[in-house]
């Protein structure tokens, strides 16, 4: 996900006038390279959904090194998951009951990323306070609390994204989406992708909870199209978005009409090769972020898949095992990439081939 970024606004002088010299403005303070490493790995292990790592990284590195957004971010994660927690503040426009529910849910979210080996407990306990602040009975699935939910914030003018985006429970509340048809140009072909794009959200889950919404989902994949969250993306002709979003989700999009079900990690080892096989000049961030997070549980499925898809490239590229592409010409990566999932391609059966019954 590429976090939300402001563009400068420009001043422009009228032809013609005379205007008296600007003193040029300071430099804006940045981060010491050891914050900028310090807040990667921080993210990284929030977006595998541990943060007791995350603060110990970002601890590690004085406060007076990070600068601008990244003091923020730290400053953020520490109150928010220390001991004394500070919980961000209501969504405005939200009913009493809708806020309430939001608030069950981050204090599972920081209960559960405090704790990873206590996931499943964590979530039994969700359930439960769900259900008593539903007034359901104690025994209600999750499957019918988050029924039960979905009409309630449907009725309240909202839309939601609920269930699971691994490993945690979701939720995710925005109030207003439009739709368009693009054509993305796949490494494969090109696939004609109905895009939503959402905004003005109330939530933005619980990505956005660990990384105090630096970083969160940017879209996902639906049966009738691709989704997208407006605020994460600044410039919808910028590479970022066409390469990392409409060329990822689209790949997803085309997997899953070409091969049915896919694993989770699947999905993303394939769609994080397209975005490879297509970036220009987002392609060394990419390789930095997968970099970042890497992991080999197989519930988190992109961490999982960074770590093979950089694998992969260096196999095909013939570096050692623990080698930088820092060296490697772009278009060499570009083109391995492509090979790669071209390759993974080849070891499927596409659903129209498949033997019946």
């Amino acid at each position: 996900m590429i976090p939300l970024f402001l563009a400068p606004l420009l001043g422009l002088a009228l032809a013609g006038q005379s205007q008296p010299p600007v003193p040029a403005a300071p430099a804006a303070p940045v981060s010491t390279p050891a914050a900028r490493e310090a807040l990667m790995n921080a993210i990284g292990h929030a977006l595998q959904g541990d943060v007791g790592p995350a603060l110990e990284t970002l601890r590690t590195v004085p406060a007076a090194d990070f600068a601008g957004p990244a003091a923020t971010v730290r400053a953020c994660m520490l109150d928010r998951f220390g001991a004394s927690a500070a919980d961000p503040p209501a969504a405005a426009n939200l009913s009493p009951a809708t806020a309430s529910m939001l608030e069950i849910y981050r204090a599972y979210w920081r209960r559960a990323l405090l704790n990873p080996a206590a996931r499943a407990a964590e979530e039994e306990r969700l359930r439960h306070d769900l259900a008593a602040s539903l007034g359901a009975p104690p025994a209600t699935t999750m499957t019918e609390i988050e029924s039960r939910l979905t009409a309630r914030f449907e009725a309240e003018g909202l839309h939601v994204l609920i269930g699971v985006t691994p490993p945690l429970r979701e939720l995710m509340l925005w109030r207003s989406q439009t739709s368009e048809m693009r054509q993305v140009a796949l490494p494969e072909g090109v696939h004609a992708t109905r895009v939503v794009m959402l905004d003005d959200f109330a939530s933005f889950g619980w990505l956005g909870f660990a990384t105090c919404e630096r970083n969160y989902s940017g879209g996902w994949v639906r049966p009738d199209g691709i989704y997208a969250v407006r605020p994460g993306w600044n410039d919808l002709g910028d590479e970022s978005f066409l390469v990392s979003f409409l060329g990822h989700e689209s790949q997803h999009f085309a997997d899953k009409e070409n091969y049915g079900e896919l694993a989770g990690w699947e999905l993303e080892y394939r769609a994080k090769l397209t975005e490879l096989a297509l970036a220009d000049r987002t392609q060394a961030r990419l390789l930095d972020a997968f970099a970042h997070n890497q992991g080999d549980d197989t519930a988190i499925p992109h961490s999982y898949a960074n770590k093979r898809v950089l694998a992969a490239l260096r196999r095909r590229l013939g570096l050692a095992a623990d080698a930088s592409f820092a060296g490697v010409a772009p278009d060499a990566i570009r083109a391995a990439a492509a090979a790669e999932l071209r390759a993974d391609s080849a070891r499927r059966t596409p659903v129209a081939r498949r033997p019946s019954g």
